[in-house]
């Protein structure tokens, strides 16, 4: 049974940040809070150097392109609507490459989450919202 957080958070072109706390979350419920216009030029910016309107609109399985699959995995959603163009990508962590990138350690499973690009974005975002003040420290996991 996967105890991984549940939540949303919404983000808006004037910095405002609506955040749902659902399951296994230290905050639960509704929260508003705010980022500056250049944390989120910043995340725009991450966007376009993802290409993110390139990416496929699903990571799941074999089918979408993963080069492996595996179960009992998180899901990451984001989109964005930018300059009337809208993307949302449905992202399963169980999409995984089928070699670790390195090895000369043992890997955390967020380096074994494809596509690596799409993980970067997903974790840029909940590190400019600060979204370890709602959800608590999961690095652990």
């Amino acid at each position: 049974m996967s105890t991984s957080p549940v939540y949303k958070i919404v983000l808006f072109a004037d910095g405002m940040v609506i955040y749902d706390g659902r399951e296994y979350v230290k905050e639960a419920g509704i929260v508003r809070s705010t980022i500056t216009q250049d944390q989120v030029n910043q995340l725009i910016k991450e966007f376009e150097r993802t290409s993110y309107f390139s990416l496929r609109d699903r990571y799941e399985d074999v089918r979408d392109g993963c080069p492996t699959s595996a179960s009992d995995s998180a899901w990451a959603n984001t989109s964005i609507k930018v300059n009337g163009s809208f993307k949302a990508i449905m992202h399963y962590y169980g999409c995984q490459y089928s070699e670790p990138p390195s090895r000369d350690h043992v890997p955390h499973i967020r380096e074994l989450v494809y596509p690596k690009e799409l993980v970067d974005l997903e974790r840029k975002i909940d590190e400019v919202v600060n979204i370890k003040q709602w959800i608590g420290d999961t690095d652990n996991e």
